[in-house]
């Protein structure tokens, strides 16, 4: 099964600064991967953001209100 083009998932609850790491829906456990955004968005704990994937990764495009 190949895996969706887009995925929403929060951003981790212990995010600070530099790439944010996530908690896949669902689940409680941050990732241990960080993952790359798109300028403009600051990525803050607990947001609740849309990530599309990009070649074998995903790329967080911004929060979800």
């Amino acid at each position: 099964n190949p895996e969706p083009a887009f995925r929403h998932w929060r951003i981790s609850a212990s995010h600070a600064k530099d790439r944010p790491q996530i908690i896949f829906e669902g689940e409680s456990i941050d990732t241990q991967k960080k993952y790359p955004y798109i300028d403009g968005y600051n990525p803050k704990a607990n947001d609740w953001v849309l990530l599309a994937k990009v070649g074998k990764t995903y790329i967080v495009l911004g929060k979800i209100i």
